[in-house]
């Protein structure tokens, strides 16, 4: 079966144009020359839109460029296209987050409003320094180099789905961290309560949960009905049941006006010599911390934007652990809630695997126990085994977004490789081969596959490099084991409901990505899309998910006085 490749988008730059080198000088000049406020909601609005629509929609792409390009740079952009073998773009949802960061995080200014072309002037500007310089290309990158290159940006490129995202984080948070023992433990020694009666930004849990969601869906009616970042939050106020001072403290906590992100990015731009270091750095310029803290922006006339409808979503993942995390006392407390954590999210894993494979089939086991460890999830089909290790958590901010390759090597192995998913997996296959676990049938093909809730495992070749370390560490690796299969839990709920139903088998689907030196440097995602063209499949609900949002909705829009979520403020 033929593979697809992943394609990689390449950026419309102000270098590329000009013929010469990227120009801090020129970049920082044009932002002197901007007001900031309003170029901040052209750009929200832009990422909005990117985020609704799909970043790669050659529709939206040309409708945005008609309105920010100016009539020369339309012409140039053509002149490129028509050269390159592949997707040429102006506009990115990391370009909108970089910008706005630099437009809210410099010296504010009180500029007459310029005309919409400044915004693609900006834009070309900034695609310059998204990427490292083509000199990491001249070489041989080896794979660290090449998956370090990538993963600052692919989770900004590649955003995770909002609706599983928020479902699974609803029955983590309201189901398996209640009902985990460790967990109840630990918050009543360290709380003196449960998860229940913990407050986020003021607000009850599932206050809380309903709060963001009701934003989030009154966000993207705005970017879709009337193609603007504002929301109407005076409304919510008018047509919920939560509480008046949990929503004043979750804006509080949540948003920010114009001297909140100055104050908060702390660029320290004050002449271009600065704002050079800055941007060149990938370190501060990828740092979107701050953003994800406060995903809305508090406008000059106190209307509200979304200045990112992914990060404000992800305020129910992420944010939540971190807001848990950091609650406790630093060391081994917070050490164990991290472990806890990641047990309770490899329990949904496991109850949603169920819901695939009845206990009655006799296919799956869970929580294996062997001599040296335990599998957290086996698939046996008698001519072939599937051994599945589940492992939450997410890599360290700066090595991930640094470019360093010895740091993202580092960090990399302290969370996946060493003593973690790639050498419990060894382990597990050894102990099956050893004839130490109980197969159906002697001699079947295992198939390790690693599932992660961290982006950076579907970045471009971090499969491959995972796959040799992990054949070294088998050394060598038998003829009865396969290379190492890494998906997101994203990609793995993706998947499951085809293969239970037959529209694909896990055979199929995970041969076909294996080449004669170990797998391919394609994210597991690029090879079911291909597979799901090739075969002509129909799309299919996860049933699993569904059954748990029918829940999930009903107990949010309690909250709300109608079924629909607030309108979108013109």
């Amino acid at each position: 079966m033929p593979r697809m490749e992943t394609k990689l988008a390449a950026r419309f730059m102000y270098s590329s144009i000009a013929g010469t080198p990227r120009s801090p000088e020129r970049y920082f000049a044009l932002l002197q020359g901007t007001e900031n406020g309003d170029a901040t909601i052209l750009f929200a609005v832009i990422n909005g839109a990117l985020q609704s629509v799909g970043q790669m929609s050659g529709k939206l792409h040309q409708g945005l460029e008609h309105e920010f390009l100016d009539a020369e740079l339309r012409v140039v952009l053509g002149e490129h296209r028509r050269r390159l073998d592949g997707p040429l773009i102006v506009f990115s949802r990391a370009l909108s987050l970089s910008s706005t960061k630099i437009l809210l995080g410099m010296q504010q200014h009180h500029m007459p409003v310029g005309p919409l072309t400044t915004i693609g002037e900006l834009a070309i500007h900034g695609n310059d320094f998204l990427d490292s310089q083509d000199t990491l290309w001249e070489g041989d990158p080896g794979l660290v180099e090449i998956v370090c290159e990538f993963a600052p940006l692919w989770d900004l490129s590649n955003p995770r789905n909002v609706h599983k995202l928020f479902v699974r984080t609803y029955l983590l948070l309201t189901k398996y961290l209640p009902a985990s023992a460790g967990i109840t433990k630990l918050f009543e020694r360290v709380f003196g309560h449960g998860i229940a009666e913990m407050a986020f930004d003021g607000l009850a849990l599932d206050d809380y949960l309903a709060l963001v969601f009701g934003i989030y869906t009154a966000s993207r009616t705005a970017i879709d009905k009337q193609k603007t970042c504002l929301i109407d939050l005076d409304q919510i106020f008018r047509i919920t049941t939560l509480p008046p001072d949990g929503i004043r403290s979750f804006l509080a906590r949540r948003s920010g006006d114009k001297d909140t992100f100055y104050r908060e990015f702390a660029l320290g731009i004050d002449a271009v010599e600065a704002f050079a270091d800055y941007i060149t750095s990938c370190k501060r310029a990828l740092d979107m911390n701050v953003l994800k803290q406060r995903p809305l922006f508090v406008c000059a006339n106190g209307r509200y934007a979304v200045l990112d409808p992914q990060f404000l979503i992800e305020l129910l993942s992420t944010t939540v652990y971190w807001t848990i995390f950091d609650a406790l006392p630093p060391g081994d407390v917070r050490r164990e809630f991290s472990g806890l954590w990641g047990t309770c999210f490899e329990a949904l894993v496991i109850e949603e695997m169920q819901h695939f494979y009845p206990p009655a089939d006799g296919i799956l086991r869970s929580n294996v126990l062997f001599a040296t460890g335990e599998i957290d999830i086996l698939l046996d089909f008698g001519d072939f085994i599937i051994v599945i290790e589940v492992k939450s958590g997410l890599m360290a901010r700066d090595p991930r977004i640094a470019r360093d390759p010895e740091a993202f090597r580092a960090e990399l192995h302290k969370k996946f490789v060493d003593d973690a998913g790639v050498n419990q997996l060894v382990k597990a296959v050894k102990a099956i081969a050893a004839g130490d676990i109980h197969a159906k049938a002697a001699g079947s093909r295992v198939y390790p596959i690693l599932i992660g809730d961290e982006p950076a495992l579907q970045t471009l070749a971090a499969n491959r490099y995972l796959d040799e370390e992990f054949t070294k560490q088998l050394s060598p690796r038998p003829d009865t084991v396969a290379p190492l299969t890494v998906m997101s839990i994203d990609e793995l709920d993706e998947l499951l409901p085809y293969i239970t139903a037959g529209d694909a088998t896990w055979r199929q689907v995970l041969d076909v990505r294996f080449e004669q030196d170990g797998v391919t440097a394609d994210p597991f995602h690029t090879t079911w899309a291909t597979l799901r063209r090739d075969l002509g499949i129909a799309q299919r609900p996860h049933s699993f998910l569904s059954e748990a949002d029918e829940m999930v909705r009903k107990r949010i829009f309690e909250r709300y006085h109608f079924g629909e979520t607030p309108a979108a403020q013109g």
